[in-house]
């Protein structure tokens, strides 16, 4: 056993620089006895220490059982040009090399363990002479869903910081800003808020009990907290945040019922638009948006018969004109659906801005404004995503100020607003945070 680990290690690791050289591949293998060969101890001391002392990480809880009784070279070998993949032959559990940019000619490997179900579990990264940077743990609740992530110190693999991936709603039965209006007309439709930032916090819709009115349609679950694992689950991206802090601001002292949209399954949208209905919002806003219309089916249909729900979505920012190439929803023919563009505070459209003279409603200055992200940091943001905040709280305010308007007087009043544009049907705001015209 141990002759056929050293011909593996060998093979995997023939040079230096192509794919994980000697020292570094051996101290990813040794430290367990049950996992590699014992006398293999030349390996980078961190790496070592991980495995060694920290075998949780790999082969308990639910994560690689059977990591603890077979031996990485009795796994089945993948190798490819940026990744080498072992998988064991039992189950789902892998462990995965991921090289950037390429095994010949890396400089950062990707490590990345899979449990017995297929769920990644944890995933560090190596420089070429084997210095661990991050490590990143994912922490399941007793449904399979991600509860948390944590950091790992790299010397001490000690856990050094808890990012919360689903947690409670910090509920108060009394706000203390009582100049908010405590209705809410308006709905957010994205990946969530961070509800714990003290600055966002009490905008949030919520019940006379403190319970928040919105919903997870992802999670199924009633903490629509800002997170999309699509992409990296390790390292999940965050955009209903930044989407928020600019809806709020501009809305002046509206609260907001905030839905995580149910990526899983579009069709899900019939049963999140019900919920709006169910809780009288006028205004939603939905800076979302993909190609593939089959997927969007159930939401038009479900829209279509609200129509005096108004729909306030993104054009998106592939530079394209969406007349000719359909983005979906913003493509749908619905009276109550308004479509936004990303522009310059000179009404000029954004490098990646879609436009559409027949599809496209509006465009207003959405390049580089003021957003609060995912941790509280104040930055900028740029896109079509952020023309829908805009306006859709302009027509919040409209609407506060006109509770009996119809959708078709909404659309009335953002025309008369708007000061004509070659690409878009009824054209450019230059301010939308002004209330003329109310």
């Amino acid at each position: 056993m141990y002759k056929s680990m050293n011909n593996l290690i060998e093979f995997v690791a023939s040079s230096k620089r192509g794919k994980l050289n000697k020292r570094c591949f051996r101290s990813l293998c040794i430290g367990v006895p049950l996992i590699c060969a014992t006398h293999l101890v030349e390996g980078s001391q961190p790496i070592l220490d991980l495995i060694r002392t920290r075998e949780e990480l790999f082969c308990e809880s639910s994560s690689i059982p059977n990591l603890t009784d077979t031996y990485l070279a009795s796994w089945h070998l993948e190798k490819k040009e940026r990744s080498i993949k072992f998988a064991s032959p039992k189950d789902e559990a892998e462990l995965s090399i991921n090289y950037k940019p390429s095994r010949t000619n890396w400089r950062v490997a990707i490590i990345t363990v899979s449990d017995d179900q297929g769920r990644k579990y944890l995933q560090l990264r190596l420089s070429p002479d084997c210095q661990i940077g991050r490590i990143r743990k994912l922490v399941f609740d007793e449904k399979g869903n991600v509860d948390s992530i944590q950091n790992l110190e790299a010397s001490t693999f000690a856990v050094s910081s808890t990012e919360p991936q689903n947690p409670e709603f910090p509920k108060k039965t009394i706000h203390e800003d009582t100049q908010i209006d405590d209705r809410s007309i308006i709905a957010l439709v994205d990946t969530g808020v961070n509800y714990l930032l003290q600055e966002l916090y009490p905008f949030i819709a919520t019940d006379l009990d403190g319970n928040i009115t919105g919903y997870d349609f992802w999670d199924d679950d009633q903490r629509p907290f800002d997170k999309d694992p699509r992409s990296n689950p390790f390292f999940p991206l965050h955009h209903g945040t930044t989407v928020f802090s600019v809806l709020i601001r501009e809305l002046k002292n509206q609260k907001v019922t905030v839905y995580r949209f149910p990526a899983d399954d579009l069709c899900k949208f019939e049963q999140l638009l019900a919920h709006v209905e169910t809780h009288n919002i006028r205004v939603v806003a939905m800076p979302m948006g993909s190609k593939n219309k089959t997927e969007w089916l159930c939401f038009e249909t479900k829209a279509r018969n609200m129509p005096q729900t108004i729909f306030i979505v993104s054009a998106g920012n592939n530079g394209i004109d969406i007349d000719k190439q359909a983005v979906y929803p913003a493509s749908f023919d619905l009276d109550n659906l308004i479509v936004v563009s990303s522009g310059n505070k000179f009404g000029l459209l954004g490098p990646q801005s879609n436009y559409g003279r027949d599809s496209v409603d509006l465009v207003v200055p959405a390049e580089r404004i003021p957003v609060i992200d995912h941790r509280g940091v104040k930055t900028y943001a740029s896109g079509s995503s952020y023309a829908v905040p805009r306006v859709a709280a302009l027509v919040g305010r409209y609407i506060k100020s006109n509770p009996q308007s119809t959708s078709v007087e909404v659309k009335k009043f953002l025309q008369d607003r708007a000061i004509p544009s070659n690409k878009i049907k009824l054209g450019w705001i230059p301010d939308p945070t002004d209330d003329f015209g109310f």
